[in-house]
């Protein structure tokens, strides 16, 4: 009766005043009621898991006949259950540290900018604020030592990511085999839904998300396969399979952070050292069997590499980001407020086509810095280096070395994406941030 009641109110606000309202009500309601039931008989670690397979669909249950975006109410629901049972536990791990402090201001200021800028209650900015900047990886980031603090329930999360890689890896070779009865959603199929229809998609609708999860999926089987030989040869295969997804993704970005992320992550660990001329040998020979053997995707490879139209519309919209981050470079546009000022900062450019405004920037730094103000966006990246250098610095349980260099290859692999896509992918940030916060666990 609680969560059907719960679930009226919030469908009711959404109606009346908006998506946003409805999540608001939806989220506050059902992490407090929900959260305490998950606590009294769930571990937080399914929960937060669980939120995380959603968060695949993030944006699109709509096209999945859902009024609300279930992802969020999960994880939230987590959240707030490791909170309850942090308070009734003896020996609390939940700590409120400096740098959780400091998260929290950039919220505030971000939360403070969108509403003097009129865009709160706007779809797209208040749901970048929750899932980008944001609410959502910021909370996961400061109950992950707490809510994976075993080794148990840290073994948990890799072997979900593993599920989501093989998922997300079947998928991408559906699509591109065109085995439409192996694609599941069936809005993947839909060319009207989302972006890039034709390259391996999966349930992003997103190309760029798609093959930058897969990358993170793989990581999280290569670090399950270092203390599980027993399952090599699964693991190898869903390593193998998201490799392959990365490449029918079709995305020149993801290519690079796939590799850059996995070179610097090997040759950060003297052990693996020896294994990055095989390793990359072996995917060269991979790549050109997938393009000598899968029918017309070496000439929509071709296509990808030859098309200037993407970096014509990085180059001018990052130009114009520049501009505005002149113009006003202490308090920015406002959150949100890049779509409603950049037509007046778009110029001509000499060497590169007009390509039109995009709603975006693809730079996710430069973004932030135009919306809000160069002091803000510097003190983004100072937390944003603290939480994942402090991550690889501290000293924690012994399984957390092998976890140590999968952070490098993660956030490796989502710093190229941010500096060249607007990345509204909600998962990816938050396995970011969950995984640096289980790498600041002390036990």
């Amino acid at each position: 009766m609680g969560t059907a009641g719960v679930l009226c109110l919030a469908v009711a606000a959404g109606v009346r005043s908006g998506p946003a309202d409805g999540f608001l009500v939806l989220a506050g309601l059902a992490a407090l009621t929900g959260g305490v039931a998950l606590a009294a008989w769930l571990s937080p670690a399914l929960t937060i898991s669980a939120g995380l397979i959603l968060s695949l669909a993030s944006g699109r249950f709509g096209d999945l006949g859902s009024p609300i975006g279930l992802d969020r109410v999960v994880i939230v629901a987590g959240v707030l259950a490791v909170v309850v049972r942090e308070l009734r536990s003896p020996t609390a791990r939940l700590r409120v540290r400096g740098i959780d402090l400091w998260l929290a201001g950039i919220l505030l200021i971000a939360a403070v900018s969108a509403y003097f800028a009129g865009t709160w209650r706007q779809n797209g900015p208040f749901f970048a604020l929750v899932d980008n900047l944001g609410v959502v990886p910021f909370l996961l980031f400061w109950v992950a030592p707490a809510a994976f603090g075993t080794p148990r329930e840290r073994r948990l999360l890799l072997c979900v990511l593993t599920g989501v890689g093989a998922y997300l890896g079947i998928t991408a070779l559906a699509e591109t085999l065109n085995w439409n009865w192996a694609i599941f959603p069936r809005y993947i199929l839909d060319p009207t839904v989302g972006l890039h229809y034709g390259r391996a998609r999966g349930p992003f609708a997103e190309a760029a998300a798609n093959g930058l999860s897969m990358f993170f999926c793989a990581v999280a089987a290569a670090v399950l396969l270092a203390t599980d030989k027993r399952r090599h040869v699964l693991l190898a295969t869903v390593i193998g399979l998201c490799g392959v997804g990365i490449v029918f993704a079709l995305t020149r970005q993801v290519w690079l952070a796939a590799g850059l992320g996995t070179l610097i992550a090997m040759l950060a660990q003297r052990r693996l050292r020896v294994w990055v001329l095989p390793t990359f040998a072996a995917a060269g020979v991979a790549v050109f069997v997938i393009f000598a053997t899968v029918p017309g995707f070496n000439s929509r490879a071709e296509d990808r590499v030859r098309d200037q139209r993407p970096v014509w519309d990085r180059l001018n919209s990052n130009a114009a980001t520049w501009r505005m981050l002149a113009e006003r470079p202490l308090t920015g546009y406002g959150w949100g407020g890049y779509r409603e000022n950049i037509n007046t900062f778009f110029r001509l450019a000499p060497d590169r086509a007009w390509t039109g405004a995009v709603s975006r920037p693809h730079n996710v730094f430069l973004a932030n810095g135009a919306e809000l103000g160069a002091l803000v966006l510097v003190a983004w990246i100072a937390a944003l280096a603290i939480a994942i250098g402090g991550a690889l610095r501290r000293r924690g349980p012994p399984d957390l070395g092998v976890w140590r260099a999968g952070l490098i290859a993660v956030a490796i692999g989502w710093l190229v994406v941010a500096n060249f896509t607007p990345m509204y992918y909600a998962f990816c940030h938050s396995v970011l941030w969950l995984w640096a916060g289980i790498c600041w666990s002390r036990t």
